[in-house]
């Protein structure tokens, strides 16, 4: 039975999107949500993101496409996938407050040969997520999290059991620099543990995510025959990283490549990265600091851009090639879970940091870089262009 109060969240949506958010509601799935979890537990919560959807729909409610993606993206809040969906509502929402301009949303028909797609084996391009018409840049967004932790937690919640008649739990091991960047991974990784519990194994090296070890009890031993981690899992069911006692710099250091994942979408000339980073995932493994995301930006544009590698086996691309072609990296960190938060302006919702890449082509220079700061006015922000820490 649905919770009452995303009955009420869902219908109340429907009112000002014209019943368009077609959602089975026997079918909504709430575990592992923590975007539900959040609605049924704070009203300011709810007001901020109904508010915001609102904003979104009136936006684009007269272009049948884009207000199909907006839709979609609401239609996922109430599914597992709400992640994603809810760091686009975010960014979307962010470039319609700074910008007079509507941004242009999911854009499908880029032509290859105008991406680094052109570059790559796998050359099929998914679409764009978005292009402002007002800042000049294309830009694709991402949520900020360690997905691999996140990963390992959600199917925690999932597959164990401390039920004497079924009893499973599981404790993994993985070197500091081990992430993940694919897609359908939870899916497999389930289908592996499963397997793996189902034949009585004691221990996995994973084939899904090469460097993945999990140790597996299929019976319940006593606190003091359980070491270290597995100790601390067994009392409070809270899965705790190798790497938790990390800061801002070393965890730089360790995701530096990151923003260059998945690279055959960068568009020639202008393209940016968003990264959308919230407190919602499943166990809080992100520093949300400012230390943290300067020193990846420097990392990327005045470290990676000079390293000529081979990046990997999808093209002859060297990292120095990709990591000039990315022209700028925003980070939005969401406000919307702080309960005293000032609803009188949208943009208090939101702090942001923007860093231009100033080892670029030209090509692909942020032209513009100052009036793009300019008209963050109004939102809490910080701007960087490496100008003097450039070397």
């Amino acid at each position: 039975m649905i919770n009452r109060k995303i009955s009420s969240f869902l219908q109340e949506v429907n009112s000002f999107c014209d019943n368009e958010i077609c959602v089975n509601e026997t079918s909504i799935r709430d575990k592992n949500n923590y975007f539900l979890f959040k609605i049924e537990l704070s009203d300011m919560f709810r007001k901020i993101n109904i508010e915001r959807i609102k904003r979104l729909y009136s936006i684009y409610k007269n272009d049948d496409y884009s207000k199909n993606v907006i839709i979609d993206d609401i239609k996922k809040l109430f599914y597992n996938s709400w992640d994603g969906a809810y760091s686009e509502l975010i960014a979307y929402d962010l470039m319609n407050l700074i910008f007079e301009k509507p941004c242009k949303i999911q854009i499908d028909n880029m032509p290859i040969d105008k991406t680094l797609a052109k570059e790559c084996k796998d050359n099929n391009v998914s679409a764009i997520d978005g292009y402002c018409d007002d800042g000049l840049i294309f830009f694709e967004i991402k949520t900020l999290t360690q997905r691999l932790s996140d990963l390992i937690y959600k199917l925690k919640r999932d597959l164990e059991s401390r039920n004497s008649d079924n009893y499973f739990i599981f404790t993994s091991d993985y070197p500091m620099n081990l992430e993940i960047h694919g897609d359908c991974v939870y899916a497999k990784l389930k289908r592996e543990i499963l397997d793996a519990k189902e034949c009585k194994k004691d221990f996995l090296c994973s084939k899904v995510i090469k460097g993945l070890n999990i140790k597996f009890y299929h019976e319940e031993k006593p606190i003091d025959k359980l070491d270290g981690i597995d100790k601390v899992l067994e009392t409070t069911s809270v899965f705790v990283e190798s790497h938790v006692c990390e800061d801002s710099f070393e965890m730089a250091k360790r995701l530096e490549r990151l923003p260059l994942y998945n690279y055959k979408q960068f568009v020639d000339g202008m393209f940016m990265k968003i990264f959308v980073c919230h407190i919602l995932n499943i166990n809080g493994s992100l520093i949300c600091h400012r230390d943290f995301f300067r020193s990846l930006a420097r990392r990327v544009f005045c470290k990676l851009t000079k390293e000529y590698d081979i990046f990997d086996d999808n093209s002859k691309l060297t990292t120095a090639e990709i990591a000039k072609h990315l022209s700028g990296i925003m980070f939005i960190v969401d406000n919307s879970t702080n309960e005293k938060i000032d609803l009188s302006n949208p943009k208090n919702l939101y702090k942001v940091y923007l860093y231009s890449n100033p080892n670029t082509d030209w090509s692909h220079h942020f032209i513009g870089f100052r009036n793009f700061c300019s008209v963050l006015n109004g939102i809490s922000h910080e701007c960087d262009d490496f100008e003097f820490d450039n070397y």
